[in-house]
């Protein structure tokens, strides 16, 4: 990763609770296919799992997975 690049923690934070969140968050609705809610074509596992991997080397902290409006 080169030394100038900007991560997430550049946009500030914000308070969730009890936690202290990067204002630049992930939304991963559509990991799992290409529609919401597991319908659609389903995503490749490992192509996924790196996306996740680079978005926290990029300070990412709030991962937004929709799990509580099931």
């Amino acid at each position: 990763m080169p030394a100038h690049e900007i991560n997430a923690a550049a946009a500030g934070t914000w308070t969730l609770g009890d936690l202290t969140v990067n204002r630049i968050g992930f939304g991963a609705k559509r990991l799992t296919g290409s529609a919401a809610f597991d319908l659609g074509t389903a995503s490749d596992r490992d192509r996924v799992i790196g996306l996740l991997r680079r978005a926290i080397e990029l300070g990412v902290n709030h991962i937004d997975d929709l799990a509580s409006l099931g």
